[in-house]
């Protein structure tokens, strides 16, 4: 809600906006479970290397580096994509050609140099991956690599971590600072640095609820906003979000629209469904006093995973549609006008 704006309660008091606002947060906890029970509690930071100028090559500005590794058939494996906070954008990663050099700690997987002292491990590690030992070496990365702090059980090592196996699975991916909802769906196998957080999930349905304009009330409520308007996402915050009840049929949906939204189809249009569907899910009883049956219409006009998106959305955003009349009414929704800022 911008400054200055009131929520369309009625006999509009500040006291009835205090309590309008409990109101729906009360709604919204009751109508579903927190996101951290929701998913086990598993929320994961990305990669924290101590030492990026060693660890990650940028390939737009180092392509003669990440050439040189990845001719080395023994170094090349060790490098993995990788993504910074400000390439995780609302529904999709950007890849911005940067690669992390995984070498994890001794502590972690069994390597041809593990258990060894430090010189032999050192000798080891430079016959086993020679254009990594190389690079690692030059430039005084070696003294900044030993004096860090954030290490393995050698200094080449990245620090100990016991989830490297879950950036492989699919997620959903987000920035720590960000200004609006800006969750992103990944199943490449992208890693990231510890300005971006993941939840490991198959469930796609999840990132449209997650970005949906209920979320980023609800989040906005419980968190503060930093200075130029941006959140952070703490762990804490992000575990109290709530996720709506949804049978497998309106999970089809919501995760059908995501995906036309993540290919840029009718990408507005589609993000205002997604939202009326999320609506739906918390607040059923105010929608359906008005006769908004989003689902309902969403199945008869064949939304659904593996459609025709284009197609679909070709008839369903016409003004002649049901589903175009009903997203219209919801604007007149009071729940709609508090979180949507409207009034």
């Amino acid at each position: 809600m911008s400054a200055g704006s009131t929520p369309a309660c009625s006999s509009f008091t500040w006291r009835s906006w205090l309590c309008c606002f409990a109101d729906r947060e009360h709604v919204l906890r009751k109508a579903g479970q927190p996101l951290g029970d929701y998913c086990g509690g598993r929320f994961y930071r990305g990669i924290l290397t101590g030492l990026n100028e060693a660890f990650v090559i940028d390939g737009s500005k180092q392509p003669e580096v990440l050439a040189a590794l990845r001719n080395d058939p023994k170094s090349a494996p060790l490098l993995q994509p990788f993504l910074r906070g400000k390439d995780i954008k609302r529904w999709n990663v950007e890849f911005a050609d940067q690669h992390l050099i995984k070498i994890e700690s001794s502590e972690n997987v069994q390597h041809p140099w593990s258990g060894l002292s430090a010189d032999k491990a050192e000798k080891v590690f430079a016959m086993t991956h020679p254009a990594v030992y190389a690079w690692l070496m030059a430039d005084g990365r070696r003294d900044k690599l030993i004096e860090r702090t954030d290490q393995g059980t050698y200094f080449w090592e990245l620090r100990s971590c016991a989830y490297w196996d879950l950036f492989a699975q699919p997620k959903i991916i987000y920035p720590d600072i960000y200004l609006h909802q800006s969750l992103a769906w990944d199943e490449s196998g992208m890693y990231c640095a510890n300005t971006g957080y993941f939840i490991p999930s198959n469930e796609k349905w999840l990132l449209g609820v997650l970005n949906s304009t209920t979320c980023e009330w609800f989040y906005d409520q419980i968190s503060t906003r930093m200075q130029g308007g941006y959140l952070r996402a703490f762990s804490d915050k992000m575990k109290a979000l709530p996720i709506p009840t949804a049978d497998s049929e309106q999970r089809e949906i919501i995760e059908s629209c995501v995906d036309a939204v993540r290919l840029g189809v009718s990408k507005a249009e589609y993000e205002r469904l997604l939202n009326g569907l999320v609506y739906e899910l918390f607040f059923f009883d105010d929608l359906q006093a008005r006769n908004i049956r989003l689902f309902e219409a969403s199945t008869t006009a064949g939304v659904k995973n593996n459609m025709d998106a284009r197609a679909v959305a070709a008839s369903i955003f016409k003004n002649d549609h049901p589903i175009y009349a009903m997203l219209f009414d919801l604007q007149a929704l009071d729940v709609v006008r508090t979180i949507e800022g409207s009034a």
